[in-house]
């Protein structure tokens, strides 16, 4: 006869209870590992749209103040448009106090704006005039040739253009002057992109700081 070896119960169910923890274990694991992978996730989302946030604000900071100084430029050009109308008998880049004048309004604005002209021989005339210096040829600018036309005559913003003046790549922003009799024919403003670079600096530092 074959004797049959009994098993021991508690064997049996220590090996049961043995089985369960590690499937238990397992699933704690599984859960675990989810969580951290979802809170991975939502910390990376949160963290997107912080700087998404931070940087819209940015923008929004950057378009204020570009909006700000071609304001400027405009009231500063209208204004030396007038001066030109007024004193018909006058070379502006010549005469002291128009001169002072443009210093200042050059100095209010932090030297970001410079202040030029252009008679009708598409030469430019500095300010103040400068004896050392051949007058620039601008005959072939974008900001001189659109006062040309009537379609796009007007206050106009250029495509930035490297000068032969600075041998720095700026912004033309330019108006025609309105007294025809006048030998200037077109005042505009240079915005220096160094100095648009200078004054975005600051808000792109705070940008990076947030990271």
């Amino acid at each position: 006869k074959t004797s049959m070896k009994t098993v021991p119960l508690w064997t049996i169910n220590l090996k049961t209870r043995s089985g369960q923890i590690g499937l238990l274990t397992s699933c704690l694991l599984l859960v675990l590992w989810a969580f951290l992978a979802f809170w991975a996730i939502q910390s990376r989302e949160q963290t997107l749209t912080n700087r998404k946030e931070a940087l819209g604000q940015t923008v929004s900071v950057v378009e204020e103040q570009t909006a700000q100084m071609l304001s400027l430029i405009r009231l500063t050009l209208r204004s030396v448009d007038q001066w030109i109308t007024d004193h018909p008998d006058q070379s502006p880049n010549e005469t002291a106090s128009f001169v002072e004048w443009v210093n200042d309004l050059r100095a209010a604005s932090g030297q970001r704006i410079d202040i030029r002209m252009v008679n009708r021989d598409a030469k430019l005339v500095y300010i103040p005039s400068r004896s050392d210096a051949a007058a620039a040829d601008v005959s072939d600018r974008e900001y001189f040739q659109v006062q040309n036309q009537p379609a796009t005559r007007g206050f106009h913003i250029a495509r930035s253009v490297h000068s032969r003046v600075t041998n720095k790549w700026g912004i033309p922003v330019s108006i025609p002057v309105t007294n025809t009799a006048s030998h200037i024919k077109v005042v505009y403003g240079a915005i220096e992109l160094d100095n648009l670079n200078r004054l975005q600096r600051p808000l792109l530092a705070s940008q990076e700081d947030r990271k």
